[in-house]
């Protein structure tokens, strides 16, 4: 794969998005046809239809948070400017209802990284799309068993990036989803994730936040334009 295609795979903008709790932000999640839709309110946001997007879900009730990763269905000009966001799949009420939505013991930051994944000396293309200091979420990926160990490369044109990140042992996979710990016998494998993890913190650090406005969902009404024509009827999550 060539540095072009590195470049695009890895063009992601990253949204962060606070509601004081997780019913307000169900208020603003609507279904179409097993997708979510959501409107991003901001004026000087200009981003094309089909960019992708990852949005982060906090609140300030809960300790909690949610990343979504989507793509712009359009922007919406006039008196409540900003974009609708599409994301692929409805389970974001579920995981709330159930409280697991970003209870984990390590903090994690949301990315889309290509990665050589190495197991028994054969190289397999997938994406890295969460990191902490202890583990990685891994997706794109088939045939990899729980218990066995991989190596991870990093395949990006992002020069500061560390290139290895060293040995890591599958604990989950579902489908082309793999859970996976690193093996931080190495000195310089721990030194590479650290890095990388700061530099990913440094760029949320910089993303475009908004606050949920405090008048609204109050008696149900949302202070958001109407939801697009979309094939089938929207309903809220």
């Amino acid at each position: 794969m060539g540095a072009a295609e590195q470049k695009q795979a890895s063009a992601v903008t990253l949204l962060r998005h606070r509601f004081g709790t997780i019913a307000e932000l169900q208020q603003h999640l609507h279904s179409v046809d097993g997708r979510s839709f959501f409107f991003f309110r901001e004026q000087g946001l200009d981003l094309p239809g089909g960019a992708r997007v990852l949005l982060e879900v906090s609140f300030n009730a809960v300790d909690q948070q949610a990343l979504l990763r989507g793509q712009v269905l359009g922007r919406v000009e006039g008196a409540l400017p900003g974009l609708w966001l599409e994301f692929p799949d409805t389970r974001l009420r579920h995981r709330a209802d159930q409280g697991a939505m970003g209870q984990r013991k390590q903090r994690r930051v949301g990315c889309e990284i290509l990665v050589e994944v190495r197991r028994l000396g054969n190289p397999h293309l997938g994406r890295l799309i969460d990191l902490s200091l202890g583990g990685a979420r891994l997706t794109g990926i088939s045939g990899l068993k729980v218990h066995e160990d991989v190596d991870l490369r990093i395949l990006a044109s992002n020069s500061d990036w560390p290139s290895a990140l060293g040995r890591a042992r599958v604990v989950r996979t579902e489908n082309t989803d793999v859970g996976a710990r690193f093996l931080r016998d190495h000195p310089q494998s721990r030194m590479a994730i650290t890095r990388l993890f700061g530099l990913l913190q440094e760029s949320w650090s910089r993303a475009l936040e908004v606050e949920h406005p405090s008048i609204c969902c109050r008696g149900g009404q949302l202070i958001e334009p109407a939801l697009p024509h979309i094939k089938g009827r929207a309903q809220p999550l």
